[in-house]
């Protein structure tokens, strides 16, 4: 059976820095919507848990070694400082603000909420 190419965007198991690719997109991005005076919105969605076991800190010394813009790198602090967590359960929808000391992949709250 023959290996069909992996998509453009995918960057796991790829040889290059996809963690620093993608901040170079986003760097790209955010300054073509600021020179063009455009409203941007941004949803930061880590579907594969690559960020779950990372200890805040690291992840942020690994935005500043990588170049990321200071304001970046303050809007993750701020992300990760003010996460919520939205559970809906059938018509019943719980929202409770959650530290998560340790990504944001942390259940125990979550499965709190359930309760």
């Amino acid at each position: 059976m023959m290996a069909l190419p992996a998509p453009a965007y995918q960057k796991a198991y790829r040889s290059v820095d996809g963690t620093s690719e993608n901040l170079c997109v986003l760097q790209g991005v955010l300054e073509d919507a600021r020179t063009s005076i455009r409203p941007l919105s941004i949803a930061f969605v880590d579907f594969s848990k690559a960020f779950g076991s990372i200890s805040h800190e690291s992840l942020m010394n690994g935005l500043k070694r990588s170049g990321a813009p200071g304001a970046l790198i303050d809007y993750v602090k701020y992300v990760y400082k003010n996460a919520v967590v939205m559970v809906k359960r059938g018509a019943e929808c719980r929202v409770r603000s959650y530290y998560f000391p340790i990504g944001l992949t942390s259940p125990d709250g979550v499965i709190s909420m359930l309760n």
